[in-house]
């Protein structure tokens, strides 16, 4: 008898039905990640996060760790990925589970300071939104993209921009007033607009003119409100736990991560 019966998928909803009257199947796919450090995303230490997936049966998934294991029986206790990766039998060990694998993982590799960028022209170049930095909502990516690409040139204005944009949607615990941060992240980019070449900073440029006081200070009010439509400013893993869910699902399966 099994005394810790695992609640019903959907955590007890009905099944999603499409408009022909089709019951989409469900999968429950099992998630880990790498390199989160919270809100601190300039931390030079980890520069990136992935958020690995996978779609494996129990049985399936246990089977292949006591296969991984088998080739490390002097290991005891929780087994770490540096092990397997730069253990004296890694090769041997990993090509086998790699293959049993193939079609069944996933990995989404998040960049820090780029996932900064696009929440600095969703935030405040456009309507916020949690579809924001996934494939639903691409709009504003190549914006994003010129940024970036340009603002990595400019060293230390780079460095400022981006601390003043964390320090600016930090809300919680706030040490300064609003109005003096607000005027660090313009000081911030028009530093940084100026520093960029004419050539390279074309795109970049326009996209640093489009951040206006008014339209920032009405954002910044509602983060401090708490504006539920505002999705977390420093917090990567929702987009990447978005994407993880539309990959595993293909627009054919519901999915339970």
């Amino acid at each position: 008898m099994d005394l810790h019966p695992r609640p019903p998928l959907q955590g007890g909803l009905p099944p999603l039905e499409t408009s022909d009257g089709h019951i989409l199947p469900v999968v429950e796919i099992a998630c880990d990640e790498s390199g989160f450090s919270g809100t601190n995303l300039l931390d030079t230490a980890t520069p990136v996060i992935t958020h690995a997936s996978v779609d494996l049966g129990r049985d399936e998934a246990a089977h292949l760790v006591e296969e991984v294991r088998a080739g490390f029986p002097w290991l005891l206790g929780e087994f770490k990925s540096g092990q397997l990766l730069r253990g004296p039998r890694a090769r041997e060990s990993l090509e086998p589970l790699l293959a049993a694998l193939t079609d069944r993982a996933h990995v989404q590799v998040v960049d820090k300071e780029l996932f900064l960028v696009t929440r600095v022209v969703d935030l405040l170049l456009s309507e916020p939104s949690y579809a924001a930095g996934t494939s639903l909502s691409s709009e504003l990516r190549p914006a994003a993209l010129a940024l970036y690409r340009a603002g990595r040139t400019r060293g230390r204005d780079w460095d400022a921009f981006l601390s003043s944009f964390v320090e600016l949607v930090r809300t919680k615990k706030r040490q300064q007033p609003v109005r003096r941060i607000l005027d660090a992240f313009f000081h911030a980019r028009d530093a940084l607009a100026d520093g960029l070449d004419a050539d390279a900073g074309v795109d970049a440029g326009t996209v640093l003119a489009g951040l206006t006081r008014t339209r920032t200070r009405a954002v910044l009010a509602r983060l401090v409100h708490d504006d539920p439509a505002v999705p977390p400013p420093l917090e990567p893993m929702l987009p990447a736990l978005a994407e993880t869910v539309l990959f595993w699902s293909g627009g054919r399966r519901q999915v339970l991560v």
